[in-house]
């Protein structure tokens, strides 16, 4: 499903959005309690902390928080009871037909976060600016005027949230693992891993079979190394890649998939997972420092470099570094393309 931006058109922010702005609460003077205190931190949502807020402060529900300073521009979207500082600023859809959804929200996060670049700690996104930018969105005709695309909007993010899963529990250790319990030992890559090119598929080929299940992989260093979805593929899963271009990012395709070029496959020489291809895909990309676009990491250089592990009786532990991934606070959300499944 492709965007098509010639049905975009321009918009008053205050005319998208009723907005409001928070209300001040410092720390000393929070009650413990159940209410979402959203600040302007770009993590956790946003939640800062639960409290019992005062009456004064307006508690809201199904609505988005917006950074006006702090880590500004960022924006969240909140189902749950809650109250914002007044470094955030509250932001509801004004269309009186069109409830605040999950699927809108995902659409409309990126677009909005794309004004936090003209502020900062010397410019804040107070109302004032906030009633002058403007925000462009998918439009339809109502009544010879144009009006946000709501319908496509969700259409959209449905169409490619069947990619994503959330509702896998994993199993934590009682105890929170710590790196420094174990012996670590230097492996080479080629002990661990068999490294391979993959094959090259031509973008053409790719869109003639129409857009489906399976990742395109390519050197990118962002989305997991995914470009997009189609319904063909040319390598299997369970596989770390990198990329053998830049900066020799590596990543953890689970699933079958087809790739760009200059992308290189470590097919695992033992029992792999997910668990366990997080931990050491984060160890190989430490190595990034020591290549860019006049020193790729090829074949040859993966092969050859070391990379240190966790060992038991001298050879390679990967319950550890299973354990070590669930024992992670959140690990619970980590999902990776399941699109096949």
């Amino acid at each position: 499903m492709k965007i098509d931006i010639t049905k975009w058109k321009e918009f008053n922010f205050n005319e998208v959005f009723w907005f409001k702005r928070g209300r001040r609460l410092i720390t000393q003077n929070q009650t413990a309690g159940e209410i979402a205190y959203i600040s302007s931190t770009k993590t956790n949502n946003g939640i800062d902390n639960y409290i019992s807020p005062p009456e004064y402060m307006t508690t809201y529900n199904n609505a988005i928080s917006l950074n006006n300073s702090g880590s500004i521009g960022y924006c969240f979207y909140h189902t749950y009871n809650f109250v914002a500082s007044d470094h955030c600023t509250i932001l509801k859809l004004k269309d009186k037909n069109r409830q605040l959804n999950i699927s809108l929200f995902l659409f409309l996060k990126p677009i909005v976060e794309k004004m936090k670049s003209k502020y900062g700690f010397a410019r804040e996104m107070s109302n004032d600016r906030l009633n002058n930018e403007k925000i462009i969105l998918p439009a339809k005709i109502d009544k010879h005027n144009y009006i946000p695309d709501w319908e496509y909007m969700i259409q959209y993010i449905n169409f490619y949230s069947k990619h994503i899963i959330y509702d896998k529990p994993i199993i934590k250790p009682k105890k929170q693992i710590k790196l420094d319990s174990v012996e670590w030992k230097e492996f080479r890559i080629d002990e661990l891993f068999t490294v391979k090119g993959s094959k090259t598929t031509a973008k053409k080929i790719l869109e003639n079979s129409g857009y489906g299940k399976y990742p395109y992989v390519t050197t990118r260093a962002s989305n997991n190394a995914v470009d997009n979805y189609y319904n063909i593929f040319t390598e299997t899963g369970n596989v770390l890649v990198i990329d053998s271009a830049t900066i020799g990012h590596a990543t953890y395709q689970e699933n079958d998939f087809s790739a760009s070029d200059h992308v290189e496959k470590l097919i695992p020489k033992f029992e792999m997972n997910r668990y366990i291809a997080l931990f050491i895909k984060t160890i190989i990309n430490k190595e990034q420092c020591r290549y860019n676009y006049g020193r790729k990491f090829n074949q040859t250089r993966i092969k050859e470099t070391v990379i240190k592990l966790p060992v038991k009786n001298n050879k390679a532990d990967f319950d550890f570094m299973e354990n070590y991934i669930k024992s992670i606070p959140y690990s619970i959300e980590i999902q990776i393309d399941e699109s096949t499944q």
